[in-house]
């Protein structure tokens, strides 16, 4: 496929590398204020590493996934594209979806034959223009929305802790739902996973052990997709 040459040309890759390198940045500001507020407050060390290490064991499940998309995007857009797409991801699926309409709107299945040029960097471009709401909007009012949660709450913790259950339970409930129906694949990962969290839910409560409440989200997530693999094999 001719266009490849230039998906995984050296150019693009260098191309790519600022935006990349952006996000790690700003990664890396969000750390440093939460090692500096956590000093303010008098959050000790164990504290830290502890939140630490549970966030990265919650982050394996969305792992997973990103690095399924990423061999989807890497066979059909390259390596460089693939590769920034990634680092500013909100969904696999916003990034495949995409890339799909503009290629269907060309006459070309995705991932499917040869593409012109000019549709490939049509995808590119939109698929990084799509990508700009999430990015100016992290970069330019993340710090502002403490001051607008204190607003909506009046101050208030309780009404605080309120608003944050509330908007968890939407949150996942709706993603549920909506993944979940009409029948297919994905209501069996909704359902493994709900019986998964169920179950390590309880065990941990009865056993008490410090581990399984770090690894509750990432095993149950995994266990999902496993279910939606496994119904998927049989037909289910």
């Amino acid at each position: 496929m001719e266009y490849m040459k230039v998906a995984n040309s050296s150019l693009l890759w260098m191309a790519c590398i600022p935006g990349v390198a952006l996000c790690i940045f700003q990664a890396w500001l969000f750390f440093a204020r939460a090692l500096r507020d956590a000093r303010q407050l008098g959050v000790s060390g164990e504290q830290v590493r502890k939140a630490a290490f549970s966030s990265a064991l919650t982050s394996i499940g969305p792992a997973v996934v990103i690095v399924a998309g990423m061999v989807t995007l890497l066979v059909s857009l390259g390596g460089p594209t693939a590769w920034m797409r990634l680092a500013y991801i909100g969904a696999v699926n916003t990034e495949m979806t995409n890339a799909s309409l503009v290629a269907s709107t060309a006459g070309i299945k995705l991932g499917e034959g040869d593409m012109p040029i000019n549709v490939f960097t049509t995808i590119v471009l939109c698929m990084g223009a799509c990508a700009c709401g999430w990015t100016l909007f992290t970069g330019l009012f993340a710090h502002k929305l403490g001051d607008m949660q204190q607003k909506l709450s009046g101050g208030s913790f309780n009404v605080m802790k309120i608003m944050s259950g509330a908007s968890s339970m939407g949150l996942f409930g709706y993603m549920a739902f909506d993944r979940g129906l009409p029948y297919g694949n994905n209501t069996w990962a909704a359902v493994g996973g709900f019986v998964a969290m169920l179950v390590l839910g309880f065990g941990n409560k009865k056993w008490k052990l410090k581990w399984l409440s770090s690894w509750t989200l990432p095993l149950t997530m995994l266990f999902g997709m496993a279910c939606a693999v496994v119904a998927r094999s049989i037909g289910a």
